[in-house]
């Protein structure tokens, strides 16, 4: 999605907003304040909080949906691990921003993301599960389970090291995980 300078300055501003105050410390004021312009400025470029948030979303899907249909077509000795290793990657460059897709705390702070983050958690685990048919067609992975429950197992071991990265405060690094995540997986998943 094409952006104005100013309008990703703002988006940049509020990640900082939100590493220094979490989610539900996130306002149009302190954004404002953040990149040094009055709050109707700000508003001339993002008509509300809900559509500041709603932007970062959409980078953030845009930033991962992409691992999710490369899966589909990697090839090699080991794409599972090729792919958490470069999800991780990508999921390491935003690690203030992976927690909201999981985060009851966003939708405590903004309800009418509720759907919009249903929608992509399910349209990106059906695109998985699709990724995962896929590799159990060339053999790469174990197809005696369902590619849509693998699909659940992958993405519940996603949310549960972003979660522990997002509660450590620093302690637990995303791209330190990806290593062990992706073993993990390859061990469970592999023919």
């Amino acid at each position: 999605m094409e952006r104005t300078n100013r309008q990703q300055e703002i988006l940049d501003a509020s990640v900082r907003v939100i590493e220094a105050s979490g989610f539900s410390g996130l306002t149009v004021r302190r954004v404002a304040e953040e990149v040094g312009v009055s709050e109707p400025a700000l508003y001339r470029h993002f008509s509300s909080k809900l559509a500041l948030l709603e932007c970062l979303l959409d980078d953030f899907q845009e930033a991962v949906v992409g691992h999710f249909t490369a899966l589909e077509t990697m090839t090699g000795e080991n794409p599972l691990e090729t792919f958490i290793g470069e999800l991780f990657d990508t999921l390491g460059r935003r690690e203030t921003l992976a927690p909201l897709l999981f985060s009851e705390e966003a939708f405590h702070a903004e309800p009418a993301l509720k759907d919009r983050v249903f929608d992509m958690i399910t349209r990106n685990a059906k695109t998985l599960a699709r990724a995962i048919g896929a590799q159990q067609q060339r053999g790469a992975i174990r197809a005696d389970i369902p590619a849509e429950s693998l699909s659940l197992v992958v993405m519940g071991c996603v949310r549960v090291t972003i979660t522990r990265s997002s509660l450590s405060g620093g302690a637990v690094r995303l791209v330190d995980e990806k290593k062990r995540v992706a073993g993990v997986l390859t061990t469970l998943l592999k023919e």
